[in-house]
C-alpha cells in the first residue's frame, strides 16, 4: 500500500470524529421548535445549507443540504487519494449527478421549463451537468454524455420508444452500478481488497434493491428485467414474482440477509407511509453490514469506503428527522427511525 493512501486512510478516521455524535443526533427527534433545531444544526457542517428555520420545513432544501454535505465530504476523499482509487470515489458519487440527470430527462419529457433551483446544487463527479441542463431534447443529452456506462444505458432506453420514466429511474440505477463497478474493477488496490469489494457488493445490491421496490412501489414491474444479472438472484426472481410491495417484503424476510431491511421497511412504512423509508431501511442495513467488514481491515481501501457509508447514513437520518418533523410524525416516532441500530 503506497504512503499517500495510507495517509487518506488515516485522515479517514480523524474526520469520522467530526459526525454529529449520536445521542445529539437522536436528542433533535425531541426538537419540537424549528428555532431551536435551526441553531442545533449551524453547529454541524450541516448548517451553512439552511438559510434559517423556515428551510426546515421545505423538503427541497433538507435534499440540497444532505447533497452540499456528501458532496463536501467526498470531496475531502478524493482530494487525499489519486488515480483510479480518486477516480472510483468520484464514480461512487456519480449518483447525484445522475439524479440532476433523472431531473433533466423529466423536464424534457414533460416539456416543462427546468428551473436552475430545480437541480442539486452540487459540482458534478464524473458529468459537467451545467452544460447538460442546456440540452433541448433527450437525444441532444446523451449525445452530450462522455462517460460510457451512462450513455450505453440512456441510449438503449431511448431505442424503447416510450421514454417511459420508471424504466428511466432503473436505467439510471444501473448505470450507477455499472459504472461503480467498472471504477472499482480498473484499481488494483481495490481490487485486491477482499473487504472493499464485499461492501461495495453489498451496497450495490440494496442500492438496486430499493429501486426495485419504488418500481413494485409505483406498480411497475416491468422494467425491472433490467436488473437480470446484476441484483442478487434470490432478490431479483421475487421483485419479478411479487403482487405488490408488501409482498416482496415478506418473501424477502425469509432469507437472512434481507431480513432486518424486509422487517424495518414492513414495519415503518406501515406506521409512516413515506417512501423515504425503503432508503432510511437500505442505509441502515448497509452502515451494519459495512462496518461489519471495515472495522477488521481499519488501515484499508475498504475503510475509505465504510467511511463514506457512514457519512451517508448520518444524512440520510438528518433528512429522515427533519421529513417525518414535516409529515408531522411524534417525537418518539421519530426517535425511533434516527436511532442508529
Amino acid at each position: 500500500m503506497g504512503s499517500r493512501l495510507k495517509y487518506a486512510i488515516v485522515r479517514a478516521h480523524g474526520l469520522k470524529t467530526h459526525l454529529v455524535p449520536e445521542e445529539t443526533l437522536k436528542s433533535w427527534a425531541f426538537v419540537g421548535d424549528d428555532e431551536a433545531l435551526f441553531s442545533e444544526l449551524a453547529k454541524t457542517e450541516y448548517g451553512p445549507f439552511f438559510a434559517g428555520p423556515e428551510d426546515l420545513r421545505r423538503a427541497d432544501k433538507i435534499e440540497e443540504a444532505h447533497a452540499r454535505v456528501m458532496a463536501r465530504r467526498a470531496r475531502q476523499v478524493t482530494s487525499l487519494v489519486t488515480g483510479g482509487i480518486a477516480e472510483f470515489f468520484k464514480a461512487y458519487m456519480a449518483k447525484y449527478d445522475l439524479e440532476n440527470i433523472r431531473r433533466i430527462i423529466y423536464s424534457l419529457v414533460r416539456a416543462t421549463a427546468l428551473e436552475e433551483t430545480a437541480l442539486l446544487p452540487i459540482q458534478g463527479f464524473v458529468l459537467d451537468v451545467a452544460v447538460l441542463a442546456k440540452a433541448n431534447s433527450v437525444e441532444q443529452l446523451v449525445d452530450l454524455i462522455r462517460v460510457e456506462e451512462i450513455k450505453s444505458q440512456l441510449r438503449r432506453w431511448l431505442a424503447e420508444g416510450d421514454k417511459d420514466l420508471t424504466a428511466l429511474d432503473l436505467t439510471l440505477d444501473v448505470a450507477y452500478r455499472d459504472l461503480v463497478v467498472s471504477s472499482a474493477q480498473a484499481a488494483k488496490p481495490l481490487r485486491k481488497d477482499g473487504a472493499f469489494n464485499e461492501i461495495l457488493s453489498l451496497y450495490l445490491d440494496r442500492v438496486l434493491l430499493v429501486s426495485g421496490l419504488k418500481a413494485l412501489l409505483k406498480g411497475e414491474r416491468g422494467p425491472l428485467t433490467l436488473f437480470e444479472g446484476r441484483l442478487d438472484p434470490a432478490a431479483y426472481k421475487i421483485l419479478r414474482s411479487a403482487e405488490d410491495l408488501r409482498d416482496a417484503l415478506v418473501a424477502l424476510g425469509r432469507i437472512e440477509r434481507y431480513r432486518h431491511l424486509a422487517t424495518e421497511v414492513l414495519d415503518s412504512y406501515k406506521k409512516v407511509g413515506q417512501p423515504w423509508i425503503l432508503e432510511l431501511a437500505a442505509y441502515r442495513d448497509i452502515s451494519t453490514w459495512a462496518l461489519r467488514y471495515g472495522t477488521k481491515k481499519p488501515i484499508s481501501p475498504a475503510y475509505l469506503l465504510t467511511y463514506l457509508i457512514e457519512v451517508e447514513w448520518e444524512a440520510v437520518r438528518i433528512k429522515t428527522l427533519l421529513l417525518s418533523r414535516i409529515a408531522g410524525l411524534t417525537g418518539d416516532r421519530v426517535y425511533d427511525l434516527v436511532k442508529e441500530r
